[in-house]
């Protein structure tokens, strides 16, 4: 085994080669700093399991206490649980000894002038263990021989780490959240909006296989988001059957989320996409009775009252984080000028408002008396994992908190018209949303005889039911469709709805219209 990713901190050039030499039959790679300044650029740049650490950086001065200030950096930095520490020190003391086990989850306290290798390795290998670290997995990436590096190649802000770093640091975020697994088959998921990437992974414990999960790895920060999102929102308020254990373990870069879900074993065929194509409408129907009447039963239930005034607009900016600036670039590159007062699209006649002009001549505001309550927040069909007897279950809680009460059921929407819908062009699309838009109340839509996307107008139809009956209102169309608008706005800034987002610029400059006339 070397898998220790060693930062050394060590104003002496000897020591430094001391600890070097003793450290190497275990080393994946190891970096040495004499000055805190020098230590915290590696800690920016580098990826370290363990830090073998001189508490005193000025030679002969056995009052300098640098080393404790870089375990201080280290907590500043989050990285206190990622980088175990073991301390080499020729001034000892009982007050150090106190702080460092007390303040700073000191692994061993070492003396140099009493120095012992053999010690000083086996201190590394417990910090090593403490991480779960301490032994080797093999990993099965499908579809790819080249690693790790697959598994984010298309993620943005992971092209602006090391790759080298990255590869060291998600292979220990996976052992620490799948402990003792000596063989991890790796298959690629379908992400969400979060920049993400989604896994599925068989973990194996020598020969036999254990129970299959779901891997979801990310920027730090964001990780960092969900597993708080999920201790607030989901841990005390889920459906019993459809409950989810998370582990959360943070690196330096990213973190890694480990859900496991308790009442059944699902795998990357059990989402709401797969279900939806293979399922005939009762079916589908009563995934969705499900998903809202039990899943999320509790946090529906749970809604602020009475109403309040609010604008959907700084609502939905907040709740879907959208960013204006992308949604007018993607209309941008649709070849429309963002500045023209009406758009005209080929499968539709006369003129219809831009949706920017629009919102501009409200001062951006769309007022109406809203329920609030906890919503998943991206509730998209592949967030939605759902077993062949109609129980769901959850992924995703990154945007997950109090918002709107038909936040989660305008984002399905959007989810089932552009990518379940399958519309062959943009007639076909016209043809589905002239049926939604004659819509007057949500728990009434007529649905014509022999539609073409009759599966898709009853799925929409039920859904928009459940949302009336969660508003309280079934007459609130206007309510609905004014959320439904900003929902499909957003889409215009994703570039994986790149093929969508003519479709979605048609909706929401009809939206607008309907808007109007209501």
């Amino acid at each position: 085994m070397a898998d220790a990713h060693v930062l050394i901190l060590e104003d002496d050039p000897l020591w430094q080669q001391n600890v070097i030499e003793t450290l190497q039959p275990i080393a994946a790679a190891m970096h040495t700093a004499a000055t805190l300044a020098q230590a915290e650029t590696l800690l920016q740049t580098c990826y370290f399991n363990v830090a073998v650490v001189d508490w005193s950086l000025v030679l002969g001065d056995a009052r300098d206490d640098q080393g404790a200030q870089f375990m201080q950096m280290l907590r500043s930095h989050d990285l206190t649980d990622t980088v175990r520490l073991v301390v080499l020190s020729a001034y000892p003391s009982t007050e150090r000894l106190r702080a460092g086990f007390r303040e700073f989850h000191v692994v061993d306290f070492l003396e140099k002038r009493s120095f012992d290798a053999d010690a000083l390795l086996h201190a590394v290998l417990d910090a090593l263990a403490q991480n779960h670290l301490d032994h080797d997995v093999e990993i099965e990436v499908e579809g790819d021989d080249g690693g790790l590096s697959y598994l984010w190649e298309r993620l943005t802000w992971a092209q602006r780490e090391p790759a080298e770093a990255l590869d060291a640091e998600l292979y220990d975020l996976l052992r620490r959240v799948l402990p003792d697994a000596t063989r991890l088959a790796i298959r690629k998921l379908p992400a969400g909006q979060s920049g993400a990437g989604v896994l599925h992974v068989q973990p194996f414990f020598d020969s036999q296989a254990g129970v299959s999960v779901v891997v979801k790895f990310g920027k730090k920060d964001k990780i960092r988001r969900e597993h708080a999102n999920f201790q607030q929102h989901i841990e005390h308020f889920v459906a019993p059957h459809a409950g989810v254990q998370l582990v959360c373990a943070l690196g330096r870069a990213m973190g890694v989320i480990r859900y496991q879900f308790i009442g059944a074993e699902l795998n990357p065929e059990n989402d709401f996409a797969r279900f939806y194509k293979r399922h005939a409408l009762e079916q589908i129907r009563h995934a969705l009775d499900n998903l809202f009447k039990v899943t999320c039963n509790r946090w529906y239930d749970n809604r602020g009252t009475p109403r309040q005034r609010r604008d959907l607009v700084e609502t939905y900016r907040e709740g879907l984080r959208i960013e204006w600036d992308a949604v007018w670039q993607g209309m941008q590159e649709l070849g429309i000028d963002p500045e023209s007062e009406q758009l005209t699209f080929p499968a539709v006649a006369g003129a219809l408002p831009n949706p920017r002009r629009w919102l501009q001549k409200r001062d951006n505001r769309l007022d109406f008396d809203v329920v609030r309550t906890v919503t998943h927040g991206d509730l998209n069909e592949h967030n939605i994992l759902v077993t062949e007897d109609g129980r769901t279950w959850l992924i995703d809680f990154y945007r997950t908190g109090r918002s709107h009460i038909l936040r989660d059921a305008v984002v399905l929407e959007t989810a089932i018209k552009f990518n379940l819908a399958n519309c062959v062009d943009l007639t076909a699309f016209r043809d589905l949303e002239d049926v939604l838009l004659k819509q007057t109340q949500l728990d009434h839509l007529r649905i014509p005889t022999g539609h073409a996307q009759a599966k898709v107008l009853h799925t929409l139809a039920h859904l928009r039911r459940l949302a009336g009956s969660l508003n309280g209102v079934s007459d609130s169309m206007a309510e609905y469709n004014a959320s439904l608008l900003l929902a499909t706005l957003n889409l215009l800034r994703f570039d994986f709805m790149r093929d969508h987002h003519q479709q979605a610029l048609l909706s929401a400059a009809r939206l607008c219209q309907w808007l109007d006339d209501h």
